[in-house]
């Protein structure tokens, strides 16, 4: 039974008054079923004690008081041990429930309980001091305390030895210690290096992107840890506003003074695999393919002697990737322009059908600001590099 604060016996079927004071009595209705002798416990400030649906709230100051013959532990349904003087130790393991949460805890790193206790663990023994780890962790020292105790009943072992004021570890702490301290480390540069890594936004058409840049970044990324490069696929004049750099296809006079030609473009015709190629690319059955706009096969015609209103015949695409694609497919006749085009070429899906290349009307240029972080500015460099590798 539990003598309340307000001098009223709250046994579960009683709320006689009672007398408080050293030796507080219960109502004359429970004690013809007991002995008379009680034991009073310290008392509890604020704390609910639940049990299945029900739940047992007593305030601060409130003492419990255990009948040493009949009455029964009232902490869990599942504990009927009858509370005396002999069995009290039965009690005080659900007192420990109460203090403690949950006592059950598995020795696995899937355990989110378990992994909890390994950081307390680790900062006792950093410090060897139950108050110091408490407040790095920003709770109790009796939290640290009872955290400390599960781990070790999960381990079966042993961590910490408290002589007087001392706390030192034992030889299983110690080991623990070791590999808690190298783990959380490792973790802690792995977590340092995702927050400080850099985003680092390249505008650029979605052709030259799977031809050329896609395939190089993760060599770039690799030696430069600390950047992460994220491709904007656009196709037209990018959005500077919102980009560290931009390599945009279009015309040498549009290049504003931190612009950079990227490469040196040329235009060759290609068709399919098994085009002929003994007759004039103005006289063949296909028409022409464009891209985006008709200049380009009017500049090659021009340089190549051929009819311009040959250029005003066939399709005009918003993608560079469908018109190599059409032509491949038999659909027309393309402008390849090299270096872009050598891969397909090489593939044996295209090939070229005259030996004429003009020069590109058009090129790829890489725009920045004119004052950039080292970070772009090395990216900036490397892009220069890998296009002068290309043949």
């Amino acid at each position: 039974m539990i003598c309340g604060r307000d001098g009223c016996c709250v046994s579960w079927t009683c709320r006689s008054p009672v007398s408080l004071g050293p030796h507080a009595s219960q109502s004359q209705a429970c004690k013809s079923q007991i002995d008379g002798n009680s034991l009073r416990w310290p008392s509890v400030q604020s704390t609910t004690i639940r049990s299945g649906v029900n739940s047992i709230s007593w305030i601060s100051q409130a003492s419990i008081c255990f009948s040493m013959s009949v009455a029964l532990c009232v902490f869990s349904t599942g504990c009927d041990q009858r509370l005396s003087l002999t069995n009290e130790k039965s009690c005080q393991g659900c007192l420990a429930k109460l203090n403690m949460g949950p006592t059950t805890m598995q020795p696995k790193l899937r355990d989110p309980s378990f992994v909890g206790a390994l950081v307390y663990f680790d900062r006792v023994a950093a410090h060897l001091n139950f108050s110091l780890a408490a407040q790095e962790l920003g709770v109790t020292t009796s939290a640290v305390s009872h955290r400390i105790k599960r781990l070790e009943v999960a381990l079966g072992q042993q961590l910490f030895r408290r002589d007087h004021s001392v706390v030192v570890l034992t030889e299983a702490g110690y080991r623990l210690r070791n590999a808690s301290k190298e783990a959380f480390d490792i973790l802690g540069r792995a977590i340092e290096k995702t927050t400080e890594q850099r985003s680092l936004r390249v505008s650029i058409g979605p052709f030259l992107s799977v031809t050329w840049l896609m395939p190089l970044l993760s060599e770039y990324e690799k030696i430069h840890q600390n950047v992460r490069v994220e491709l904007v696929h656009h196709i037209g004049k990018p959005d500077f506003a919102n980009t560290d750099l931009a390599i945009w296809w279009t015309e040498p006079s549009v290049a504003t003074r931190h612009a950079v030609q990227l490469f040196s473009a040329s235009m060759v015709p290609v068709a399919r695999a098994d085009f002929a190629v003994d007759i004039p690319v103005w006289e063949q059955d296909l028409p022409p393919l464009h891209y985006r706009t008709r200049k380009p096969w009017q500049d090659w015609l021009a340089c190549a002697g051929g009819p311009a209103d040959f250029a005003m015949q066939g399709e005009v695409f918003d993608d560079p990737n469908i018109v190599l694609e059409a032509a491949a497919h038999g659909r027309g006749i393309a402008l390849g322009f090299a270096p872009f085009a050598n891969a397909l070429i090489k593939s044996g899906r295209l090939r070229a059908i005259s030996e004429f290349a003009a020069p590109s009307p058009l090129n790829y240029f890489l725009f920045s600001e004119k004052d950039v972080d080292k970070d772009v500015a090395a990216f900036r460099v490397w892009l220069l590099e890998q296009a002068q590798k290309l043949p």
